[in-house]
């Protein structure tokens, strides 16, 4: 995948990141401080920083991979159960 592929994918889903912060932005005087842009401009970038360098080594991960348990290896933990994993893993299948 392209690093190009790779940012896009990152911008989409930091796509809530600036749905929540332009809600804040909205809400007039009703006891919250709306945050100024650059305080939402240097979120988002830094969202979409870490979303790029986890891309990023998960790619050198795949690309390093030698077998298919060294591929499984690449697949960050998961956190909780979230009902049906095997569905949804394609490096199982």
């Amino acid at each position: 995948m392209s690093r190009i592929a790779l940012v896009l994918i990152s911008l989409a889903a930091a796509g809530s990141v600036f749905a929540d912060d332009s809600a804040a932005a909205t809400t007039g005087g009703q006891g919250k401080q709306a945050p100024n842009f650059a305080q939402v401009q240097k979120r988002a970038l830094a969202r979409i920083d870490e979303g790029i360098k986890r891309l990023e080594d998960a790619r050198d991960c795949v690309a390093a991979a030698t077998d298919m348990a060294s591929l499984k290896a690449c697949k960050p933990a998961k956190k909780a159960d979230s009902g049906n994993a095997k569905a949804n893993d394609s490096i199982d299948q």
